[in-house]
C-alpha cells in the first residue's frame, strides 16, 4: 500500500514538475512587449481615425509612442485634438493562459468574447464566446495626436477622467460629415 501511495506521489510530481518545465520552456519564447497598431482594448465603437479627442490636462506629445521618447510638442485643456494613428503595447508574458487549446498570452479584449492572443508564435484573433478572462496587466493605449496648427506627437491614455467625454463613444468624438 505504501509503495503504490509513493508511486502515485511520484507520479505526480513528475507531472507537475512537467508542467512547469513547458511553462517556464514557454514563458522564454514569449516577448515581454507585443505592440498592436490600430487595435484597441475593449470593442470599437466608430472608426477612431475619424475622430477626435479632447483633453481636460495639459499633455505632452512624444516623438514615438515610448515613455522616454523626446517631448515634441505639448496639447492644451479643450484643445481639439485628430487621432492620427494609435498603438495598443501589451504584456504577454504576464497574461499567460493554460486552456484546452494548449498555452497562449491574452493580448487584448476585443468585445463579445472575442480576444486577440499570442500563440505559437503567431498573434491571431479568437472567440470564446465569454468574456470570463481577466488580462492581468492591462495594455497601454497610445494615441498619436495632432492639434489645429499641426503639431503631431503620442501620448498615452492614462485615464477617461483625463479626458471629455462624447455621447455613446467614450473619449472619442465622432467628426461630422457635413
Amino acid at each position: 500500500m505504501i509503495k503504490k501511495v509513493l508511486k502515485i506521489l511520484f507520479v505526480t510530481l513528475l507531472v507537475l514538475n512537467s508542467q512547469n518545465i513547458a511553462n517556464a520552456a514557454l514563458n522564454k519564447t514569449v516577448p515581454d512587449t507585443i505592440v498592436l497598431h490600430q487595435a484597441i482594448d475593449g470593442e470599437e465603437m466608430v472608426d477612431i481615425l475619424r475622430c477626435t479627442a479632447k483633453p481636460k490636462v495639459n499633455l505632452s506629445l512624444h516623438k514615438y509612442p515610448m515613455d522616454n521618447s523626446e517631448v515634441v510638442a505639448k496639447a492644451y485643456q479643450g484643445d481639439d485634438l485628430r487621432i492620427v494613428a494609435y498603438e495598443l503595447h501589451t504584456y504577454p508574458k504576464e497574461n499567460m493562459i493554460n486552456s484546452k487549446i494548449g498555452p497562449y498570452a491574452i493580448l487584448s479584449y476585443r468585445g463579445e468574447g472575442d480576444y486577440t492572443i499570442y500563440k505559437d508564435g503567431i498573434v491571431r484573433t479568437i472567440a470564446t464566446g465569454t468574456n470570463k478572462y481577466h488580462v492581468l496587466k492591462r495594455p497601454d493605449l497610445w494615441l498619436c495626436l495632432r492639434s489645429s496648427s499641426g503639431l503631431e506627437g503620442w501620448t498615452k491614455f492614462k485615464t477617461r477622467d483625463d479626458w471629455f467625454m462624447s455621447q455613446h463613444y467614450g473619449i472619442f468624438h465622432p467628426i461630422s460629415r457635413s
